[in-house]
């Protein structure tokens, strides 16, 4: 017989949800995707830890487990799922909108001089190809790293301590599918206040795909943390999902039709449901170790 979710369950998702709908009202009534605090779109990832810490003083156990073990053999998993499966049904979609071309941003091809004159905002100066290789590696590996450590304080939420609960609650595939649809639903206040903000795409476009997106993402995070029990394993995930998922795209022309927006919207967030119902088929384990999964009671 299913257990009921735990009051302190219902008090992390009030708190939660609580203070991801404040944070959307503070950005929708100063500007939305104009406001000048778009730094606080980061504030949005200490979220669950920040209800985390709160339970703990009230007495509630975390699942330590998950930050003593880092198992390496997964590293490439965790880097390269996401970007790959992305980027190998996004980039067609681009170049088929771009008559079999990809459109890339001007400054990637060398001037007269042989040299690569990269935007001022970069920061980069004027390269060789070697040099050009080398700013492009340097930025994507201090990328990876800096959103990774954000991604970390989310997953102290959602994956070391929620998704354990539903487990326990209900069984493993189920819990992985609860905590991803609930982790999906978490980032609506966002969409609707302008936090998540995609130039030229239409908001009802964001609402219908990005949900879907998140489900397939936090199942497969949420098969992560079943296999590997290890937080930093699915916060690399995460992180690279946030920018290396996307990490070609920095480097190409923005697209300015709505139309070529919302479908290469579509195909992303499908991309991701599509994997996510993948990784859940390969859910099979039984519940049948109380202690599987560092659940505390």
């Amino acid at each position: 017989m299913q257990k009921r979710p735990s009051s302190s369950v219902w008090i992390y998702l009030i708190m939660t949800f609580s203070l991801s709908i404040l944070l959307s009202i503070f950005i929708g009534v100063t500007g939305g995707e104009h406001t000048p605090y778009q730094a606080a779109k980061f504030t949005s990832m200490f979220i669950p830890a920040i209800a985390v810490f709160i339970l703990q003083l009230s007495g509630e156990s975390f699942v330590k487990k998950g930050l003593q073990q880092f198992p390496l053999s997964w590293i490439p998993i965790a880097l390269f799922v996401f970007p790959v499966v992305i980027h190998s049904i996004c980039v067609p979609v681009i170049a088929f909108q771009n008559n079999s071309q990809i459109p890339w941003q001007s400054w990637l091809t060398p001037t007269g001089d042989g040299l690569y004159h990269a935007p001022a905002e970069k920061g980069w100066g004027v390269l060789s190809k070697s040099g050009l290789i080398f700013h492009v590696f340097l930025n994507a590996v201090a990328g990876i790293l800096a959103v990774s450590m954000l991604a970390f304080f989310e997953e102290i939420g959602w994956r070391a301590w929620l998704l354990p609960r539903l487990i326990e609650r209900f069984d493993m595939k189920k819990g992985v599918v609860i905590c991803s649809v609930i982790w999906a639903l978490w980032h609506v206040p966002f969409i609707i206040g302008g936090l998540h903000h995609i130039e030229h795409a239409p908001m009802w476009i964001l609402l219908l795909f990005y949900p879907l997106g998140n489900i397939g993402a936090g199942i497969v995070l949420g098969w992560l943390w079943v296999r590997t029990e290890s937080i930093w394993i699915v916060s690399i995930a995460h992180g690279s999902l946030n920018n290396w998922g996307q990490y070609l795209f920095k480097f190409m022309d923005d697209i300015t039709s709505p139309g070529q927006t919302s479908a290469l919207i579509a195909a992303l967030n499908l991309s991701l449901f599509v994997l996510g119902m993948i990784f859940l088929g390969m859910i099979r384990w039984p519940r049948n170790d109380k202690g599987h999964l560092g659940v505390y009671k």
